[in-house]
């Protein structure tokens, strides 16, 4: 069976097993080690087999195409004397190298799904404040909710009150007042019931899930924002530079302690103020009245100042929250990244390996080639189907998700996306010649005489192939008279190419010539077959002599059979 999966029925009669020898060496008849050692051997003995056993079935296509026959060329090795000779073999491909062009389009259609997830949209610093929930807006939210409301302060009313006339604090200022008529009543209020309940609420608040939940919330509005996006905006200094979250915190956090500062410098300017110069209600020679209405404005102007300055302050460690959790986010984030282009570095590292292991005329330009058709592909499948056709359920899926199984699933999907939806282009459908011809002219500038032609492509390829077919055996001293070849190829006998290997030298082929007709697209091989030398002519045989005959004469014995002991 082929690699292609092609298969052929073979029976054998009883008769002898094998009526030609066959010997090969991981090394040419130049004396030059060959790529791929016995394997390239191995594929050669195949390539007999299917040539010995193959049932034609089809017509033959020219009086030109020959078929092989074993008797014949077993007739054509023998020496005049009957003397059977040996055989050996040569094989070579000119094919496209599907694996390297299949890496090479997986990363090249990964890398193109990275860069669009590094598009970013226009948002202003404002609106990706918002989207991680910690704008003016939202700020001011989740410190008003630590904060007890203002009515609260209305129980301070219930406060007791030390037994002492207004007459008697109205020359003192607001601060000695309270102090007179409250002890540290007042402060111990608004401690217990506004500044422990903040600091509480404050300890428990987990300012990562509020900002995830704002993440989640803005997602639905803004479907473009990505991973990359998100690690450009919470960076510490980002894309973006100054206009970054992080340096808008820094900014509100400044802005907040200058506020901060000011309020309590306020407050305690007013606290130092003298009662009587106050401008609540009095009534003469109403003491009581009077002494009522300076505890109103106490608690309504001090305590609800109070309250604005525990608002500040609540608001002013929010940010020190939010900034330390956007920067946990940020650094996620990173992780993420580094490992999606940890990825697409080794799908590059694999690809560039494999191209490698190719032909270097065969293999040239994959990468620059294919970085073109992948691009216009992923072009046209988003054309049809939408601008985020690479990132719905039946593609990729979500992109923030992406690494939800880990590398090796990401991969893993990559591989089955890349088949849907890119190696099914009719652009990976054409014969390998084509392909060949348009990837070698890739790098080409319209205009460039230098431009390959069709003919120049087919004549290089004709001459890798017939250069690589070379026979796999070192001969020695190899005369002329004794060497008897036949060639054969394997490919479509319809295609340009094959119909150029034909052409190329008919008026003065002194070898047979034949193909082995298979309807296919992505290659062509030669196998060369030449017979009619015998052990002697060997340089494994000619250089190993002299020692053997050497140890004969010093006494050694050597394991072999004698001839007459021979079956």
């Amino acid at each position: 069976m082929t690699e292609d999966g092609l298969s052929i029925p073979v029976t054998h009669p009883p008769s002898p097993l094998f009526d030609l020898v066959y010997i090969m060496s991981d090394r040419d008849e130049r004396g030059f080690a060959s790529l791929g050692g016995l394997q390239t051997c191995y594929e050669a003995i195949s390539h007999i087999s299917l040539l010995k056993n193959r049932q034609q079935k089809e017509p033959m296509f020219h009086a030109n195409n020959a078929v092989y026959n074993n008797t014949s060329f077993k007739n054509n090795i023998m020496t005049e004397s009957g003397r059977q000779g040996f055989v050996s073999a040569g094989l070579s491909k000119v094919k496209r190298p599907n694996q390297s062009i299949a890496l090479a389009v997986l990363h090249h259609f990964y890398k193109g799904l990275l860069v669009r997830m590094k598009q970013e949209p226009e948002l202003s610093t404002t609106e990706k404040l918002a989207f991680f929930g910690v704008d003016g807006m939202g700020l001011d939210r989740a410190a008003g909710e630590m904060i007890p409301t203002e009515e609260r302060l209305g129980e301070m009313h219930g406060l007791m009150t030390n037994d002492i006339s207004y007459n008697a604090v109205r020359k003192l200022s607001l601060k000695e007042a309270e102090e007179a008529l409250f002890g540290g009543g007042g402060e111990s209020f608004f401690r217990g019931n506004f500044q422990d309940e903040a600091a509480r609420l404050l300890k428990e608040f987990r300012a990562g899930e509020w900002i995830d939940r704002a993440i989640q919330r803005s997602l639905s509005d803004y479907p473009d924002v990505e991973i990359y996006c998100l690690a450009a905006w919470t960076a510490d200094e980002g894309l973006n530079g100054s206009m970054g979250v992080m340096a808008q915190l820094r900014n509100a956090r400044r802005e907040g302690e200058m506020r901060l500062a000011s309020a309590r410098a306020e407050l305690d300017q007013f606290r130092q103020g003298r009662v009587e110069e106050q401008s609540f209600p009095r009534v003469p020679l109403m003491d009581r009245h009077n002494l009522r209405s300076l505890i109103r404005y106490l608690f309504d102007q001090v305590y609800s100042r109070r309250r604005e300055i525990l608002l500040l302050e609540t608001r002013l460690k929010l940010i020190m929250k939010f900034e330390e959790a956007i920067q946990q986010l940020n650094g996620r984030y990173l992780a993420v990244i580094g490992q999606l282009e940890t990825l697409e570095q080794l799908l590059r590292d694999t690809a560039l390996s494999s191209i490698q292991t190719a032909d270097d005329y065969i293999g040239q330009n994959i990468m620059e080639y294919y970085e073109r058709t992948t691009a216009d592909i992923m072009e046209q499948w988003e054309s049809k189907r939408g601008q985020h056709a690479f990132f719905t359920e039946s593609t990729m899926g979500d992109s923030r998700c992406l690494l939800e199984k880990g590398i090796e699933g990401l991969a893993d999907k990559l591989i089955e996306v890349c088949r849907k939806t890119i190696l099914t282009s009719p652009m990976f459908s054409r014969t390998f010649e084509e392909e060949l011809l348009q990837r070698a002219n890739v790098t080409v500038e319209y205009g460039n005489k230098t431009v390959l032609t069709k003919e120049e492509l087919f004549k290089k390829l004709y001459r890798i192939l017939e250069d690589n077919a070379a026979i796999q055996l070192r001969l020695y001293d190899y005369t002329q008279e004794h060497r008897y070849e036949e060639k054969y190829v394997f490919g479509d006998y319809t295609s340009e190419f094959v119909q150029h290997i034909f052409r190329a030298d008919e008026t003065s082929r002194i070898y047979k010539l034949g193909c082995v007709h298979e309807r296919r697209s992505s290659g062509v091989e030669k196998l060369n077959l030449m017979g009619g030398f015998h052990p002697e002519d060997l340089m494994y045989y000619v250089n190993g002599k002299v020692y053997y005959e050497t140890y004969l004469k010093n006494g050694y014995e050597f394991h072999g059979i004698e001839k007459s002991m021979l079956p």
